[in-house]
């Protein structure tokens, strides 16, 4: 059972007074009682006496009772008083038992941080006041900036690690304002280590404000890239090395080109010619392979300035509304004769209606004359060769065309499909000199 909690002193006091006055009340009216009683003992009868008797008795009990009145309801008030006293107490050391357990949490966490940024090596982690002066350090510090704690705190960080042009230029200045008005301001560029020597930096300055939003510091975490950057410039050089001797090889491609069609055309009527003249057997063989080879020297030419003008983005496209059976009939001159030197069997069919089309009729005619040759090149004599027009409309409106040439050649995997539309890509490699440079579909 816990101890009953003592009564204030004053609440003793009260009651003494109250007891004192009592016993002198009670004294006088028993003085007076006696006063009178003697009287009427002299003057009244013995009725009277008995009567007033009571009556000072009664008289007397009244302030008695009033006394005792007041003096309970002072205890309770004391007692209650007293209980509260008790329970605040009890309520404010809960609340500083738990204040000084926080306290330590923090001061706990906070040391623990300090001691964690200070570990961290590869990142520069300070802190600075609201003009810039270091008053915090981590290891990071020494490794990227080269400077001690000693010599780093209170240092103005703008003139230390900024370089002399950045200065000049105001960046400093601004890479602070920027981070006071917007909270961080990012910080990529050469900075300075302690000696003078240069690194490429790269890292965040964050403002710092109190509960007001007043900006009462900032701090820093950057870290050394200098070997990062040093690569992408060398690969930024690399890449523009590349780029001008890839240009060089177009402009060599095209003048090569040019120089090689310039020789090839007189041969070819040349060799045209001689077939006219009528010669024997024997020569006429010689005859043909020279213009059949001849004539794929020209196609190879003609690849080569198709590359150089890829490379060179100087192929336009010149679209205009055709109908598209022209197209395929085009395509179809272009390659009809290799098809007939293997006797092969060719059959075109599109449909009786015009097909419009906005495109460029010249390059979509190519892109028909290199399918057809391709499926000859890969295909033996006497087989069929197959090209389809179809049109198609939506529900919408909208029309659209598609061009299918089939053959029962040596065909094309299906793993090895989307090489085909890549530049120089061919599927066999064993068939390559049958072909040309693996340009046609690209």
């Amino acid at each position: 059972m816990p101890n009953k909690p003592s009564e204030p002193r004053s609440s003793r006091l009260v009651e003494m007074a109250a007891a004192i006055a009592t016993i002198a009340l009670l004294l006088a009216i028993a003085f007076m009682t006696l006063q009178s009683t003697k009287q009427l003992q002299m003057q009244s009868t013995y009725w009277t006496s008995i009567v007033l008797g009571v009556l000072t008795a009664i008289l007397a009990l009244i302030p008695i009772a009033i006394v005792a009145y007041i003096v309970q309801k002072i205890r309770g008030k004391a007692a209650q008083a007293t209980e509260e006293l008790t329970m605040e107490r009890a309520h404010v050391k809960t609340s500083l038992d738990r204040a000084n357990k926080l306290e330590t949490e923090n001061r706990s966490l906070a040391q623990y941080m300090q001691t964690f940024l200070e570990q961290i090596e590869d990142y520069a982690i300070f802190g600075m006041d609201v003009d810039c002066r270091a008053t915090t350090w981590n290891r990071g510090v020494l490794k990227v900036l080269g400077y001690s704690e000693e010599e780093f705190l209170g240092q103005e960080i703008r003139n230390l690690i900024f370089t002399p042009e950045a200065i000049s230029m105001g960046i400093p200045a601004a890479e602070f304002a920027t981070a006071a008005k917007e909270g961080r301001a990012s910080d990529d560029r050469w900075m300075m280590r302690k000696g003078g020597t240069r690194f490429w930096a790269s890292g965040i300055t964050s403002a710092i404000a109190n509960e007001q939003g007043t900006v009462v510091g900032y701090s820093k975490v950057m870290r050394d890239l200098t070997v990062w950057k040093t690569d992408q410039d060398e690969l930024s050089e690399l890449a523009a090395r590349l780029s001008d001797a890839d240009r060089r090889k177009d402009e060599f491609l095209a003048v090569l080109a040019h120089e090689l069609r310039n020789p090839l055309a007189p041969i070819l009527n040349a060799i045209q010619l001689m077939g006219i003249s009528g010669l024997n057997a024997d020569i006429e063989e010689l005859r043909q392979t020279i213009e059949r080879q001849a004539g794929q020297l020209i196609r190879l030419i003609d690849g080569l300035l198709d590359v150089s003008r890829i490379g060179r983005g100087k192929i336009q496209m010149k679209k205009e509304v055709v109908d598209l059976r022209d197209v395929v009939k085009s395509g179809v001159e272009a390659s009809e004769m290799a098809i007939q030197e293997k006797n092969q069997q060719l059959a075109v069919h599109v449909p009786l209606h015009p097909v419009v089309a906005n495109v460029d009729s010249a390059r979509l005619s190519q892109v028909v004359s290199n399918l057809l040759n391709n499926a000859s090149r890969y295909s033996d004599a006497l087989c069929k060769i197959e090209i389809v027009l179809d049109s198609e409309q939506a529900e919408d409106g909208s029309q659209s065309a598609k061009f299918t040439v089939t053959d029962n050649g040596i065909g094309i995997a299906r793993d090895r499909l989307d090489d085909i539309f890549e530049m120089f890509s061919q599927v066999d490699e064993s068939t390559r000199g049958l072909a040309g440079l693996g340009i046609g579909l690209t």
